[in-house]
């Protein structure tokens, strides 16, 4: 079963920023990243100590931040996307 996407509003307002070439790319590798059996074992697990840990997911040179929600509704939400040399200061 595939988890469902969700962009948050500042992502959105983001991404416009971006070309567009880089957002079909992130878009599509975030859409990719749902239809896997278990999109935790592709990304990297952030350090922090809260209860839902945020992952970082490499698209290129870009960077999604984000979330992956295991219990009853199966969703990934793309809180942070920006280039990797800025978007951890975002968080």
């Amino acid at each position: 079963m595939a988890y469902e996407v969700r962009v948050t509003p500042s992502v959105i307002w983001r991404m416009r920023h971006l070309p567009e070439e880089v957002r079909e790319r992130i878009l599509d590798e975030v859409e990719n990243l749902a239809r896997q059996p278990d999109p935790s074992l592709h990304v990297k697990i952030l350090q922090g100590g809260s209860a839902m840990p945020l992952c970082s997911f490499r698209v290129g040179a870009y960077r999604a931040i984000l979330t992956i929600h295991h219990k009853e509704v199966q969703k990934i939400v793309v809180v942070v996307v920006g280039h990797r040399s800025e978007v951890y200061r975002k968080i």
